[in-house]
């Protein structure tokens, strides 16, 4: 997403909405090329914003390396200011990021644990085969032994079965906007 522009007393300054409760103010051009060059993160509280830290910023333009200090505290109270009319302008920006947040938690969950899990199984389930193939299974292992070790081959497949079902039921659900007929009750 393409960074908006807001005006401050020290020229242009980058809105970068982070995540469904924060954002940034930054200067639009990187670190050493502004002065003085601005970074805060701030976060929405209400109808309101707080600064994440300190504010520091660069005071001595030019310089190698860039020294840093504390921002005015008027400058601090003006960008508290702009964010908080921006963020409170904007809300739909925030909504979009927390949608893309929800939507990166869903693909962890399907793409990261499913698929690590489904290597595992696979994996397990090939070892359990080579063991059954051994000779040395067949010469050495009781029946009761035998009958576990296939029946617990026998699991792991339904397992790794039951955890493709249930990527693709959590994928394809996730997958719905809340306009979908089902999802209307949700929404509202």
């Amino acid at each position: 997403m393409e960074p908006t522009v807001i005006e401050t007393s020290i020229g242009l300054l980058c809105v970068q909405v982070e995540g469904r409760d924060w954002f940034t103010l930054q200067s639009p051009r990187p670190y050493g090329e502004v002065w003085p060059y601005v970074s805060l993160t701030l976060w929405r509280r209400d109808d309101s914003c707080e600064l994440e830290s300190k504010p520091w910023y660069d005071v001595e333009p030019g310089k190698e390396p860039m020294k840093k200090g504390p921002m005015p505290p008027a400058l601090v109270e003006e960008f508290l200011k702009v964010g908080t009319e921006w963020a409170n302008a904007h809300p739909e920006e925030f909504e979009k990021a927390a949608r893309a947040e929800f939507d990166d938690h869903i693909f962890y969950i399907v793409h990261d644990t499913f698929d690590e899990l489904m290597r595992i199984f696979t994996d397990a389930q090939n070892h359990f085969r080579k063991i059954r193939d051994e000779p040395e299974f067949e010469n050495y292992a009781s029946t009761a032994l035998r009958r576990r070790v296939k029946k617990e081959a026998q699991r792991l497949s339904v397992m790794r079965l039951q955890i493709s079902g249930a990527a693709k039921a959590i994928n394809t659900l996730a997958s719905r906007r809340p306009s979908d007929p089902e999802n209307q009750g949700a929404a509202q």
